[in-house]
C-alpha cells in the first residue's frame, strides 16, 4: 500500500507540474492544452496542430542538417582580381614528336624577357618515353624528398637547375617586391614580356625516307613549376620549322582559412603537409596521380612511368617493349577509374588524390604562322621559334569557402523551431527545469512548510494529531 501511495503521489505531482507548465510555457499553443474549461474537441485540434508543426520543423531541420553534412563547402569567385606577378610563369616542357624522338638531335634555348634577357636554365626530363626539355621548373633537390635523393649521384634529370626557389604554392613568393625571383614570373602582358624559345632539331634522313609525308612537330606542356611533367597533361602541338605564339591564361583556386579545421574529405582538398607523397616534396593532384599510376604499373608490368631517383634498375615504359600492351592497357584503365570510378581505385578516402587546397593551372591560345617552306634534306636542321606570355595583367581566381558553418546550422534550425512552435533555447531550459528541478523540489517544499513539529500550519493541526480548535488564520469572515 505504501508503494501505491508513493506511485499515486508521484503521478499526481507530474500532473500538477504538467498543468502548471502548459499554462505558463512560452511555446505556442501549450496554454490551450492546460485549460480545464476548454472542450475536448478544441484540445484535440491544438494537439494535431502541434504535431503537424513539430513534424514540419523536424523534416526541414533534417534537410538543413544533410546540407551541412554533404555540401559544407562552395567554390565561388574570389573577392579580388589576382595580378599575374603573384604567381609563377608556367614551367614549360617541350617534347619532340613521339615517332621521331629517337631519331633526332634536339636542342632548346630560351630567354626570359622580364629581367630583362636572362637566359633560361634548360634541363632534361623524361615524359613517358620521350626525353624532353624543361625550364622554369624546380631542381631535383627541391622536387623530391631528401631521402629519395640520398646516395644518388648520377640522376640524369633536373640536374641543370641551380636556381633556388623563393616561391611556395600556398604562400606565394617570399620576396614579393624583389623582381629577380625563381621560378620566373612576368610583370607585364604579351609575348614581348614573357619567354622566347628557339627549338632546333636535326632529323636523321632514314626516318624521313620511311615516312616521307610526315611533318615533325613538338608538344608544348604547361605546368606548375613544382609538378613533374606528364604525358597525360594537356599539350599544344607546334609544327617544326614554323613560328608560334602562346597567349597564356592562368587559373587559380585558393581555400579560405575557415576550412582548415575541416577534414580533407569534407573540404575536398589537401593542404601542403596533410598528404605526404612517396617521392615528391610538394603535393599536387598531378604529382599524386603520377605516383599512383607509377606504383600500380611498376607492380603489375615491371616498368616505370617516370624516372625516380635511385631506381635505375627499372626501365621506362615504352612502346618498343615486348610487354607494352600491359602498361598501355593498365594506364588506360587507371585513367578511366580516375575519371569515373575513384571509389574502386581509392577504397580508402585518405588515399584519394584530391586537389591541393591551392592549385594553379594554365591554358593557352596558340597561333602558328610559317616562316619559310619546310624542306626535308639530309642532316637538315629545323628551327622553330616560340613566344609565350600572359594574355591579361589580372585574372579571376576561385576560392573555396564555408557554405554552411556550425553557426549557420544552429541559426537555421533555431529559426525553424521559432517559426513553427515559437520555442527558443530558454524554452528548452524551462522544460528541463520543470522535468527535473520542479519535479523533485515540490515534495521538499511541502515538507518544509509543515514546520519543525511536523504539524500542518494551513489546517491548524498540531503535532500528535490534536487540533487547536481554531480555524486557520485569515479564514474568519470579518463582518
Amino acid at each position: 500500500m505504501a508503494v501505491l501511495r508513493i506511485i499515486r503521489g508521484f503521478f499526481r505531482r507530474v500532473r500538477m507540474l504538467a498543468e502548471e507548465y502548459f499554462s505558463s510555457s512560452s511555446i505556442h499553443g501549450m496554454q490551450y492544452l492546460a485549460s480545464s474549461s476548454r472542450p475536448p474537441i478544441e484540445k484535440v485540434f491544438w494537439v494535431l496542430i502541434f504535431i503537424v508543426s513539430i513534424s514540419a520543423c523536424t523534416i526541414l531541420s533534417q534537410a538543413i542538417y544533410r546540407k551541412w553534412q554533404q555540401t559544407p563547402v562552395i567554390i565561388a569567385i574570389n573577392e579580388r582580381m589576382t595580378p599575374i606577378w603573384e604567381i609563377p610563369f608556367p614551367a614549360i616542357t617541350i617534347c619532340p614528336e613521339v615517332h621521331n624522338y629517337s631519331a633526332s638531335e634536339f636542342r632548346v634555348e630560351c630567354v626570359y624577357y622580364a629581367y630583362p634577357y636572362k637566359e633560361c636554365e634548360v634541363t632534361t626530363t623524361l615524359v613517358g618515353e620521350m626525353p624532353c626539355a624543361t625550364f622554369n621548373v624546380l631542381s631535383a633537390s627541391q622536387m623530391f624528398h631528401p631521402e629519395v635523393l640520398a646516395n644518388v649521384t648520377n640522376y640524369r634529370y633536373l640536374r641543370e637547375i641551380t636556381e633556388v626557389s623563393s616561391w611556395n604554392l600556398e604562400l606565394g613568393y617570399n620576396n614579393s617586391n624583389h623582381i629577380p625571383s625563381y621560378p620566373v614570373r612576368a610583370f607585364r602582358i604579351g609575348t614581348l614580356h614573357g619567354v622566347s624559345v628557339v627549338i632546333q632539331q636535326r632529323a636523321i634522313p632514314e626516318v624521313n625516307r620511311h615516312r616521307p609525308n610526315t611533318t615533325a612537330s613538338f608538344q608544348i606542356i604547361l605546368h606548375v613549376p613544382n609538378e613533374y611533367p606528364q604525358s597525360s597533361n594537356v599539350y599544344y602541338e607546334i609544327p617544326a620549322n614554323q613560328d608560334g605564339e602562346l597567349h597564356i591564361t592562368p587559373h587559380m583556386t585558393t581555400t579560405s582559412d575557415e576550412l582548415e579545421d575541416y577534414l580533407p574529405a569534407k573540404r575536398q582538398c589537401y593542404y601542403q603537409g596533410e598528404r605526404k607523397l612517396k617521392y615528391f616534396q610538394h603535393y599536387t593532384v598531378a604529382n599524386c596521380e603520377l605516383e599512383s599510376i607509377d606504383d600500380y604499373i611498376t607492380r603489375y608490368c615491371g616498368c616505370a612511368m617516370f624516372p625516380v631517383p635511385g631506381r635505375e634498375n627499372i626501365s621506362a615504359c615504352s612502346v618498343g617493349r615486348e610487354d607494352s600492351y600491359c602498361w598501355i592497357a593498365e594506364q588506360e584503365g587507371l585513367q578511366y577509374s580516375m575519371s569515373f570510378d575513384r571509389i574502386h581505385l581509392y577504397p580508402k578516402p585518405e588515399d584519394d588524390c584530391l586537389p591541393a587546397c591551392t592549385s594553379i593551372s594554365y591554358d593557352a591560345d596558340v597561333t602558328v604562322f610559317p616562316t619559310k617552306r619546310f624542306q626535308r634534306m639530309e642532316n637538315s636542321i629545323t628551327t622553330t621559334n616560340l613566344w609565350l606570355g600572359f594574355r591579361t595583367p589580372q585574372f579571376v581566381a576561385w576560392k573555396r569557402r564555408e557554405l554552411f558553418s556550425e553557426t549557420d546550422l544552429i541559426a537555421s534550425i533555431g529559426g525553424l523551431v521559432g517559426l513553427f512552435i515559437g520555442a527558443s533555447l530558454l524554452s528548452a531550459v524551462e522544460m528541463i527545469y520543470f522535468c527535473a528541478v520542479r519535479l523533485w523540489m515540490v515534495p521538499m517544499a511541502r515538507k518544509d512548510s509543515t514546520g519543525s513539529t511536523g504539524g500542518c500550519s494551513k489546517c491548524g493541526v498540531k503535532a500528535g494529531g490534536a487540533s487547536s480548535g481554531k480555524p486557520p488564520a485569515g479564514s474568519l469572515n470579518e463582518k
